[in-house]
């Protein structure tokens, strides 16, 4: 990844069984990124579930 992400960064997520998921970072704690999409939901997904993250 050649660019940093920051708390409040948009970025999308990958997921490794195919999904896809926008959000705003909130934190990368303990091996967990969690995100918020829209209407305030927290979504939170394990590290090894994630196949790539991009900055939107």
């Amino acid at each position: 990844m050649t660019t940093k992400l920051n708390i409040g960064s948009e970025i999308k997520v990958f997921t490794k069984d195919g999904k896809t998921y926008e959000g705003i970072l909130m934190d990368c704690h303990k091996g967990y990124l969690s995100t918020i999409a829209g209407l305030g939901i927290i979504l939170t997904f394990p590290m090894d579930s994630i196949l790539n993250v991009v900055k939107v």
